[in-house]
């Protein structure tokens, strides 16, 4: 046998006994420990918290579950938005890879509100995308918000659309 590894045999063998040593401690000294427990620690807490009166403790119980409330709430809200961003991000780059130009142009400017919407929330403090997303995004759509924009109007495309579905 090695010598780590006959170490590290010791020294799971000195853990075994030692676990050994403290439950026989409680186990004889265990009765001892609990009164000890209630006299000293258990009974002057449960005192002092029945001495509280319940007009006074409703109120407590009441504010502290309506943070909880407020900050689960405000948690899933984030968390909500999050995941509307990210499908809008979604929706505007699969627009972007459409053949169809009015898709094109829908998906451009859902990308450019996105990124424009972004800029707003980051002067109120309330961001909806981490920085993480961020730069993902700024990698992925801002260089196809670069391109040149489409330059043909609405009417145009509609009746490319029209003669398209016609032939």
């Amino acid at each position: 046998m090695s010598a780590e590894r006959r170490s590290t045999v010791l020294a799971w063998l000195l853990v075994g006994i030692v676990g050994v040593l403290v439950v026989l401690g409680l186990v004889v000294f265990g009765r001892t420990l609990i009164d000890a427990g209630k006299r000293f620690i258990i009974e002057p807490i449960a005192s002092w918290v029945l001495s509280i009166p319940a007009h006074l403790v409703t109120p407590l119980v009441a504010a502290g579950a309506s943070l909880i409330a407020f900050l689960a709430l405000r948690q899933k809200r984030a968390a909500d938005a999050r995941t509307e961003w990210w499908k809008r991000t979604q929706y505007g780059l699969d627009q972007l890879a459409s053949e169809n130009d009015l898709l094109v142009m829908v998906g451009t400017g859902m990308l450019r509100h996105l990124r424009d919407e972004h800029e707003r929330q980051r002067w109120f403090r309330a961001r909806i995308v981490d920085a993480s997303d961020l730069k993902l995004f700024n990698k992925v759509a801002k260089p196809l918000l670069r391109q040149p924009a489409i330059t043909r109007s609405m009417d145009t495309t509609r009746e490319a659309n029209e003669n398209d579905e016609e032939s």
